[in-house]
């Protein structure tokens, strides 16, 4: 029943506030990734999410110079970006450097807490999964059921995928308070789990 709540308000959480529309006119989109935002609502709801963000904080007068310069910086690397993909990692990795930042309005807060690790938790998935497969390709070298393994190795995943979030979600009902911290630590717990199976296969691949 916790489990069910605790995606429920991440869920509220994450895409409640989010509108459907990108944080410019898109009637005057030129180039492939103003295209790409306008084009896709899950791209659209990241832009107007950072522009909201970023908005915040350079109100700010003390950190807007630095913010500034970091968010010029991001959009050049952004607009070489010639894949859907690419644009949406681009833009996950910059809010979670924006939510993660320790000088930020909100830094130590539930809400950047969680969406610090929600974020940073979306680009640990991504290294994972090319990793997951490069280690299937690596254990079939040698194997004569081919079939029989690669239906296990997707099983493990699928199992440890869900015994990740259900201990995470355990982790994060025993450890936080308000409703906040308990998905900002149940958020933190998978990111955690995450990053100790990127390294393990990283380690096995070498």
């Amino acid at each position: 029943m916790y489990k069910k709540q605790l995606i429920a308000n991440l869920f509220l959480l994450l895409l409640t506030p989010f509108a459907q529309a990108a944080s410019f006119d898109c009637t005057k989109a030129n180039t492939f990734v103003e295209k790409e935002i306008c084009a896709n609502r899950t791209l659209s709801e990241l832009d107007k999410t950072l522009a909201e963000v970023y908005a915040t904080e350079i109100a700010r007068e003390t950190e807007s110079t630095r913010i500034r310069n970091a968010q010029r910086n991001w959009l050049v690397k952004r607009d070489t970006c010639t894949t859907n993909a690419c644009v949406e990692q681009s833009y996950e990795s910059r809010l979670a450097e924006m939510f993660c930042d320790g000088k930020a309005l909100g830094s130590g807060s539930g809400n950047n807490s969680a969406k610090c690790h929600y974020y940073s938790l979306q680009m640990a998935n991504r290294e994972l999964q090319p990793l997951e497969e490069l280690s299937l390709k690596s254990v079939l070298k040698d194997s004569n059921n081919q079939k029989y393994l690669t239906d296990t190795f997707y099983a493990e995943n699928k199992a440890w995928r869900e015994y990740r979030r259900a201990s995470c979600a355990l982790y994060g009902a025993t450890e936080g308070g308000l409703d906040i911290w308990k998905t900002a630590f149940a958020l933190g717990c998978e990111l955690k789990e995450t990053q100790t199976r990127i390294k393990r296969l990283k380690a096995e691949l070498k």
